[in-house]
């Protein structure tokens, strides 16, 4: 099965992450184990794809960037934590680095259908660049669910590697 066909019929677009994740989880289970399988690979291959021609660019890195430091600020301020203070307590930060975040992005972008994403993607003005911050986090729930779909329906420990 194609990925791109298999995307366009589960229409995980605009949806939130829990009814996207189950919905993704119900359509991989109504498909074969081997088949599974596939659309994992291609999606894997889809999103290194996305993920090699994004990675250099500047768009995505500022966007997290922004965010992030937004995200940080923001948890500071509720801790009562100073961040331009050199000493107090420590604001917690993520544990998502830019580059895990951009594999996440991708693997979101991949299976939503954006695939490829248009050169113009960041610069959308109809979007909120908060979504694709966002999208960032999401994309990491892609992966589990091929693994879980697989391992449901075939009761084999799933064949790839888990992160």
């Amino acid at each position: 099965m194609d990925l791109e066909d298999f995307v366009k019929k589960a229409k995980l677009w605009n949806r939130d992450p829990g009814p996207q994740m189950a919905l993704l989880n119900r359509k991989l289970r109504a498909e074969k184990p081997e088949t599974i399988v596939d659309l994992y690979e291609q999606m894997q291959r889809c999103s290194s794809d996305v993920y090699d021609r994004w990675y250099p660019r500047p768009e995505p890195r500022a966007r997290f960037e922004e965010h992030l430091h937004a995200a940080r600020a923001t948890n500071a301020k509720r801790i009562g934590h100073d961040p331009a203070a050199s000493t107090g307590p420590v604001a917690q930060t993520e544990t998502f680095t830019y580059e895990i975040w951009l594999r996440n992005w991708s693997h979101y972008q991949v299976m939503t259908g954006n695939y490829p994403p248009a050169d113009d993607h960041f610069e959308d003005p109809s979007r909120p660049s908060i979504f694709n911050y966002f999208e960032g986090f999401i994309g990491n729930g892609f992966p589990p669910a091929f693994k879980e779909a697989y391992e449901g329906i075939s009761s084999t420990p799933w064949p790839h590697p888990t992160d």
